[in-house]
């Protein structure tokens, strides 16, 4: 029987929450289409568990990586469980550049704690250490996924 298994932390600022097999690969096949809120809350909610786990403070901001529509809705749950605010920070710099951001417009996240997430485990979040945030988390779903 498979059961959901959280993942081990990359290092004390990183952290994937689900080993990528099992039940992980069902809720990541429902991101998109009628379920995707339902999704969303399911995996934000796993999240915060992790967060807890691991000792990660409540941030003081969410920047979603601009990389899929599904992360701005996740940091909405995340931002509605934590009760801070998610914000846009980051664009995408093109639609063939996907680990490719920039900076999107007038924030400000110098001495915030800021927690970045995304679907997949990944080092785009870096930019955002251009942005003096006092410390920056990094928090994704699974750690890869290689047939969405």
């Amino acid at each position: 029987m498979d059961l959901l298994e959280f993942a081990e932390p990359e290092d004390s600022y990183r952290s994937s929450t689900f080993k990528p097999f099992g039940p992980s690969v069902s809720i990541i096949r429902g991101i998109r289409g009628p379920a995707a809120r339902r999704v969303a809350e399911t995996i934000g909610a796993f999240m915060v568990v992790q967060m807890n786990l691991l000792g990660w403070p409540v941030p003081d901001v969410i920047v979603p990586l601009p990389r899929e529509p599904f992360n701005f809705l996740l940091a909405k749950y995340l931002s509605l469980f934590l009760s801070v605010p998610a914000i846009k920070a980051l664009k995408r710099k093109g639609f063939f550049r996907p680990e490719e951001f920039a900076w999107n417009g007038f924030v400000s996240l110098s001495d915030k704690k800021v927690l970045s997430v995304d679907l997949f485990f990944s080092d785009a979040f870096r930019i955002l250490e251009e942005s003096a945030a006092e410390e920056i988390y990094f928090i994704s779903l699974l750690r890869r996924f290689d047939s969405l």
